[in-house]
Order: C-alpha cells, then sequence, then structure tokens
C-alpha cells in the first residue's frame, strides 16, 4: 500500500514522513500542490491506500482533490463527514488565535 501525501509546506512534509515511517509505512507518495496529487492519483491509484491533504494548497484544494478522487473511485472512498471534521476543527482553531 501507498500513502499520498498532498502538502505544500516542508515542515508538513516531514512531519508526516516521520509518521509513516514510523507506522512502517515506507511507499509514500509526496505531491506539492492539489493539481500535483491529483496526477500522482491517477498514475498510481491502483496502490494508493490511503490519501493524507493539507486543506488549503495550490492549484486544487484539498476538499476539492477529494472530490476528484471520489469522482474517480465513488465506490471506495467517502471522505464528505471527516471532510466537514476537519473544516470544523480548523474554522474553531482560527476563532481561538
Amino acid at each position: 500500500m501507498s500513502v499520498l501525501v498532498a502538502e505544500d509546506d516542508p515542515a508538513g512534509v516531514e512531519l508526516m514522513e516521520t509518521v509513516l515511517h514510523g507506522l512502517g509505512i515506507e511507499n509514500i507518495i509526496i505531491a506539492e500542490s492539489g493539481t500535483e496529487a491529483l496526477k500522482a492519483f491517477d498514475e498510481f491509484q491502483a496502490s494508493i491506500g490511503l490519501i493524507k491533504s493539507d486543506w488549503n494548497m495550490p492549484g486544487l484544494t484539498g476538499g476539492q482533490l477529494f472530490e476528484e478522487v471520489r469522482a474517480e473511485r465513488e465506490n471506495i472512498l467517502r471522505p464528505q463527514k471527516n471532510l466537514a471534521h476537519i473544516q470544523a476543527l480548523r474554522n474553531r482553531s482560527q476563532k481561538m488565535e
């Protein structure tokens, strides 16, 4: 299984690589924008078992990326609830700052 990490912040990429390697996951595909992530998904979708995406990225946002992926693999991936939860936490965090 491969993990697709869509993240435009180098520190975020480094953190995810550390966490995933710590979990024993060696096949990590890094994309620095939503558009790059969608291209990587199209190329490697047979091996991708998990997508971790930043919310705000150049090109496609994380939400737009998941909508595109879901359109291709609707029977497998249903992220709406998780995306809503992430968005709610993001909004809550912004209000606290």
